[in-house]
């Protein structure tokens, strides 16, 4: 179990997490298979880095299974701005390390972002129901449910737009091979007794080489090796 804080609006936001880790399946199916959305950007801010708007590009798809709702998200890539805050030249400065970038922290920044923007469609839904309408999203019943799935063998590509004084960075993933997913999904409803955000968070791992060979993309200034993304926690 792991329990944090967060900042949500004007608002400290209480949230206690289980993970369950288990094996990924053979195959890359979700739950839904409903028309994705078109793509989206969402500023978001990363544990550790209160005050640095990461900007995420991502689309998402619902539906209904076995009377939960499911939101499924599709993140492709995120951006920093270095000419903002301290904390997000700490970030920067976190990624870009010598003498390559770190590669497992920017897997990290891909998954919590989802975390991140789960949290935030959850909490925007829950604060916006009306009061005879907030036991859906309230413990014990478990009825908001989202999900990402992450190729196992993936590649890690970095832009940057340099700006007078400043670096900002683009981070993209793109699968190496599509054999095998990994799909991380997270349940939550709001526990009154506690007043914080439970969520049971479910991870399927593949602990596989990866052994394809990573592509080129013109005007990158770093490009990760192909990499297995879906280790086990």
């Amino acid at each position: 179990m792991k329990k944090y804080f967060i900042i949500f609006g004007l608002l400290s936001l209480s949230i206690v997490m289980f993970l369950t880790p288990k094996e990924a399946n053979a195959n890359c199916e979700t739950s839904c298979s409903s028309t994705w959305s078109d793509f989206v950007t969402e500023a978001l801010e990363l544990p550790g880095y209160s005050g640095c708007s990461v900007t995420f590009t991502y689309r998402e798809r619902q539906c209904i299974v076995l009377g939960q709702k499911i939101t499924e998200f599709d993140i492709r890539k995120f951006r920093v701005y270095t000419s903002g805050t301290d904390s997000c030249k700490k970030l920067y400065d976190k990624i870009i390390t010598d003498p390559t970038p770190d590669w497992d922290f920017t897997d990290w920044i891909f998954k919590q972002g989802f975390t991140e923007l789960s949290i935030e469609y959850f909490m925007a839904l829950y604060n916006a129901a009306k009061p005879g309408d907030k036991w859906q999203f309230e413990c014990p019943e478990i009825y908001m449910k989202y999900e990402a799935s992450w190729r196992s063998c993936a590649q890690f590509v970095i832009y940057l737009d340099q700006k007078p004084g400043s670096w900002d960075l683009y981070i993209e993933i793109d699968p190496c091979e599509d054999l095998i997913c990994c799909l991380h999904t997270l349940e939550m409803c709001w526990d009154t007794e506690e007043d914080e955000l439970y969520i049971n968070e479910n991870y399927s791992y593949d602990n596989g080489e990866c052994e394809a060979e990573p592509e080129e993309h013109e005007g990158a200034a770093w490009e990760s090796d192909c990499l297995p993304i879906c280790l086990e926690p």
